[in-house]
């Protein structure tokens, strides 16, 4: 009911107003950037701008030089050279660039279809200095604009890359067009590829269930589109698999956004033998029936041939689904948030067998510092300590230096407990059975001062267990034979090094998702999807009002769009 009535809250005061951004720009960020170099001989970087298996533009690499080559009828933005030189280099282009039909000198569009195939300079190093469009010193960021011929007609877009312009090579962070023909775009850095992890296991159902079988999923999100793999093991027969949403871990939402395709599926007898291997896409599993398979293994079995599902004595042993779904910009939101999960069912617990939620792969850091004055009840302990967290997934890295006197017996990571309560409930223990003493000068990287005693492990949290740290919701323990009901704890919260109030992490995915530089028709439309953005995150509990008001004012007084 309170994530409810905020949420009429940010209704009422014009919030949740969906944010402007295009639908008909096609963004293609990589998942890895692509180095663009030479290792003593020339190297061939193609690219098939919009999926269709026909490379539409080359990029080359030699040694100390950087060029593009067009393919076939498309196009690329150059800076002509002055006169008698023909041609020029690729056009180093700035945020906010209207790529277009339309280009004032000297910028013109270039073909090398009508120039002999040449490639187009970007930068070339030699003996007597280096040319190109970019500058010297430390890498930039730039956009190269073409224009690509479909069926349809002619398409503008262009080139995310970062160079300098005194070395020969470059790094390109995808590319992005207008889907409709004859239509310009303005140049921007374009959003990362984020990827994602989900845990499946029982114990993320809501309520929780005692299946032991256990799956994992991975994702990638590009532009618009996620693209998925995920495989559930432990002999699980799945009836339905599904991504659901928008819901934070101790809910269930009704809403699927999409079926999860099949892809293959592993048969194993009972005897641990045989392992099978049939791909099944694109058949959901229970419509195999009217379908004869073949299995050929000579060195145990002659072939096998049956007209249902699998054959007697054997089992489904692991099922993996492969496939990609487009999401709307609210839904890109909700997934940024974790609010998006995938659920399993089974005959066996047609409600649910094993679920995960959705969680950002890249790490996200915690700190907490320990007292006396932090135990409930607070103690005289002058001991202290601190820790830093790392949160990967579902895996959760401690380092904790402790001063050498705490000698803890156990120690845990807890709840916060209520109001006047005094204890909450366990999360996990932590391996305190081994320390190093933190010499003179202190451990590079590593919390703790000299004779504090340091301790490293990982624990292994579930769905929910993530939610209440990411929330500040968990505190760390550490139990003495002096002090047995706790000598010395501290609550575990995301860091914030620039103590604007808002966690580090939540600053740095606003950041990579939607950059200040990024391709915004308007300042208007930027404010808007970092405002969807933010409401999705008061509405996983992760901030609150406050903060998110924060965090649209800070959009607001930014220079972010091309008319501020």
């Amino acid at each position: 009911m309170k994530t409810k009535r905020l949420l009429l809250i940010l209704l009422a005061a014009g919030a949740l107003a969906p944010a402007a951004l295009s639908q008909t720009v096609i963004i293609r960020p990589l998942s890895e950037p692509m180095g663009i170099f030479s290792d003593l001989n020339p190297n061939d970087y193609p690219i098939d701008v919009d999926g269709d298996g026909v490379v539409d533009f080359t990029f080359g690499a030699d040694p100390g030089a950087v060029g593009l080559r067009t393919e076939r009828s498309n196009w690329v933005v150059v800076r002509l050279s002055p006169p008698p030189n023909i041609g020029g280099g690729a056009a180093d282009l700035p945020a906010g660039f209207t790529v277009g039909p339309s280009l004032d000198e000297p910028l013109a569009w270039f073909s090398s279809d009508t120039h002999g195939g040449v490639f187009v300079l970007i930068v070339l190093c030699l003996n007597i200095g280096c040319a190109s469009e970019w500058p010297s010193g430390p890498a930039t960021h730039g956009y190269i604009g073409f224009q690509f011929e479909k069926a349809d007609g002619l398409h503008y877009g262009y080139f995310d890359i970062e160079l300098r312009g005194d070395i020969g090579g470059a790094v390109l962070f995808g590319w992005a067009y207008e889907s409709r023909p004859d239509t310009p775009l303005l140049a921007g850095r374009l959003p990362s590829a984020f990827n994602f992890t989900a845990n499946l296991t029982g114990t993320n159902e809501v309520p929780a269930n005692h299946s032991l079988r256990s799956g994992l999923a991975s994702f990638t999100l590009q532009g618009n589109t996620l693209t998925y793999e995920a495989n559930a093991g432990g002999g699980i027969v799945p009836t339905t698999a599904g991504l659901y949403g928008p819901s934070n871990p101790d809910s269930i939402s009704r809403r699927l956004l999409t079926n999860l395709a099949v892809y293959l599926t592993c048969l194993t007898n009972a005897d641990g033998y045989f392992p099978i291997n049939i791909p099944l896409w694109p058949y959901p599993v229970e419509n195999l029936s009217p379908v004869v398979m073949t299995i050929t293994n000579v060195s145990i079995f002659p072939p096998i041939t049956w007209p249902q599902p699998y054959p007697p004595h054997f089992f489904i042993s692991e099922t993996s689904y492969r496939g990609a779904v487009t999401l709307t910009q609210k839904q890109i939101a909700e997934l940024l948030a974790g609010r998006l999960y995938v659920n399993l069912n089974s005959a066996e617990y047609p409600r649910g067998e094993i679920r995960g939620q959705i969680l950002s792969a890249a790490p996200i850091q915690f700190a907490a510092s320990f007292s006396g004055a932090d135990e409930i009840p607070r103690n005289r302990s002058r001991s202290h300590g601190v820790g830093t967290f790392t949160l990967t997934g579902n895996q959760l890295a401690y380092h904790l230096a402790l001063d050498a006197g705490i000698l803890p017996l156990t120690a845990g990571i807890y709840e916060c407990p209520p109001p006047r309560a005094r204890r909450a409930g366990l999360i996990s223990a932590l391996d305190i059975s081994m320390g190093m003493l933190i010499p003179a000068g202190g451990i590079s990287g590593e919390p703790g001062v000299v004779g504090q005693v340091l301790y490293r492990g990982e624990v292994n949290l579930n769905d929910q267990e993530v939610w209440q740290l990411k929330r500040g919701d968990l505190f760390a323990d550490f139990f003495t034979s002096r002090y047995p009901r706790g000598e010395v704890s501290g609550q575990i919260l995301p860091t914030d090094a620039d103590q604007d109030g808002v966690p580090d992490y939540i600053n740095g995915l606003l950041e990579q998702s939607y950059p200040c530089d990024g391709p915004w028709n308007s300042h208007v439309q930027y404010v808007a999807a970092v405002r969807d953005v933010a409401e999705q995150f008061v509405a996983a509990r992760l901030i609150t009002v406050p903060q998110f008001w924060q965090i649209v004012r800070a959009a607001q007084h930014s220079n972010c769009g091309p008319d501020h």
